[in-house]
């Protein structure tokens, strides 16, 4: 948990919007200090799909964000192929190739860490891919708290898999069909 910065926000103060102005998101990305800029790969993400970035707002303001994607077990994205130990994995967890939603990317202010954002984002992701069709959500995880928080949530979960120079937790939610649904 972060000490000080601003209150605990009211779950009515705590806004998830999916879309976002792309230049609105790039100007709260490099103020974060994330990266100097928004990779290529969440850029062609967002663009090929703009209900793909999902951007947490308190008091108007941008404050976190999640991007993520249709997948597969064999293709991250169509046309780009996953190598044999992450399709190994994957089907471990998922009981065989799949189709899933992929949550590329989750960060959050450093400022509103420990104030119960992280939770209520989940309880709206996974409400929304549920209504996009999907039957699981991947997440590859390596912060503490992250993976700390999908334990909680239920996520199964697997350890082996390298992403950007570290080794990340591979954590899988197979979602209950709600009523109605098939």
């Amino acid at each position: 948990m972060v000490a000080g910065g601003p209150p605990v926000p009211a779950d009515d103060d705590v806004r998830f919007l999916v879309r976002c102005e792309f230049d609105e998101f790039r100007r709260y990305y490099r103020e974060a200090g994330w990266l100097p800029d928004v990779g290529e790969v969440e850029e062609m993400i967002i663009r090929r799909d703009p209900d793909a970035l999902i951007v947490f707002r308190v008091a108007g303001r941008i404050v976190g964000h999640a991007i993520w994607h249709g997948s597969s077990t064999r293709e991250m994205r169509a046309g780009d192929p996953r190598d044999a130990n992450d399709t190994r994995i994957l089907e471990g967890l998922l009981g065989g190739p799949a189709e899933f939603a992929e949550l590329h990317e989750l960060w959050l202010v450093r400022e509103y860490r420990g104030k119960g954002i992280g939770r209520r984002f989940f309880d709206f992701f996974e409400a929304f891919i549920r209504s996009r069709g999907f039957s699981s959500i991947i997440y590859y995880a390596f912060d503490p708290a992250a993976v700390d928080l999908c334990r909680s949530r239920g996520y199964r979960e697997a350890y082996g898999v390298e992403t950007v120079g570290r080794m990340s937790y591979v954590l899988c939610l197979p979602l209950l069909k709600g009523p109605g649904q098939a």
